[in-house]
Formats: structure tokens, C-alpha cells, sequence
């Protein structure tokens, strides 16, 4: 039987740091890891859609600005297929079966900012609510203090 090999020439099996893994920090790993790929997707969806909106309503940008934007697309790209690739080399997991996941957290962000905005009473609620609901994977636990919220964030500060 032929041993699966890294783009090192490694077999795959022989990272050092799965080693060192209980199984259920590793499920955390992959889980994050697949989070960072749906995360990279979205926000190449996002400006996707800002660029279609732009050149829909015939507004376009400026050169200038248009060189940065791409610029920004190209590394949500670059990001995207990092992690693709990281995924694939760590975990020997396809990516391209993510999508969908990607998708309804993009739908998932939208909703949250949009019913929550720079409202950070509103922010807080909406933490409170999810908090409430029974953790499946345990990845998040309740913050020891209060953070930075999404309308700091939202209005610049």
C-alpha cells in the first residue's frame, strides 16, 4: 500500500503536531481550519458582489481604487486557496465540498450586522441568544470578560 505523501515529499501521517493532538483538539483544528477557508470564501463572495453592484449601476471606480480593490481580491483569494491547500496537506480533506458551508455563513454575517449594525446593545442580545443555545462542538466558550463589540468595530473606533 502505497503512503500518502505531502507536497514535501513527507508521508502525510508524520506531522509532529497530530502527535501531540488528543482527538478532540484535532477535530477543533480541522473545524477552525474549515472556518478560515469559509471565512476566505465569503469575503471573496463580498467583494465579488460590491464589484458586480459597481459595475451594475455603471458607477465603476476610480483606477486607483480599483488597483486596490483587486488587489484586495487577490489576496481573499490567496487566502482561500492557502487554506484549501493547508487543509488538504494537514487533514487530507477536500475543501470544494465546503461551499454551501461557506454560503450560509456568509447569509449568517449579513443577518448579524444587519440586525445589529452599530447597535451594540443590539450586538450584545444577539451574543446572549447564541450563547444560550447548547454548544455541539464546545469550540466557543463563555467569554471570562467583555470584549470589544461589533459596533466598536462597525463605526471605526
Amino acid at each position: 500500500m502505497e503512503t500518502k505523501r505531502n507536497e514535501w515529499g513527507k508521508p502525510s501521517s508524520t506531522f509532529p503536531q497530530e502527535k501531540l493532538l488528543t482527538e478532540r483538539e484535532r477535530i477543533i483544528c480541522v473545524v477552525r481550519t474549515k472556518l478560515a477557508y469559509a471565512l476566505a470564501d465569503v469575503a471573496n463572495s463580498l467583494l465579488m458582489d460590491c464589484e458586480h453592484t459597481y459595475n451594475r449601476v455603471a458607477l465603476g471606480l476610480k483606477p486607483a481604487e480599483k488597483s486596490r480593490f483587486k488587489y484586495l481580491q487577490q489576496q481573499a483569494m490567496r487566502l482561500k486557496y492557502a487554506a484549501k491547500d493547508a487543509t488538504k496537506t494537514m487533514y487530507d480533506l477536500d475543501m470544494d465540498a465546503y461551499y454551501d458551508d461557506s454560503d450560509r455563513l456568509q447569509e449568517f454575517l449579513l443577518l448579524l450586522v444587519d440586525r445589529t449594525a452599530a447597535d451594540e446593545g443590539r450586538f450584545e442580545m444577539a451574543r446572549h441568544s447564541l450563547e444560550r443555545m447548547k454548544s455541539i462542538l464546545g469550540l466557543y466558550p463563555k467569554p471570562a470578560k467583555k470584549k470589544e463589540g461589533l459596533g466598536k468595530l462597525l463605526r471605526g473606533k
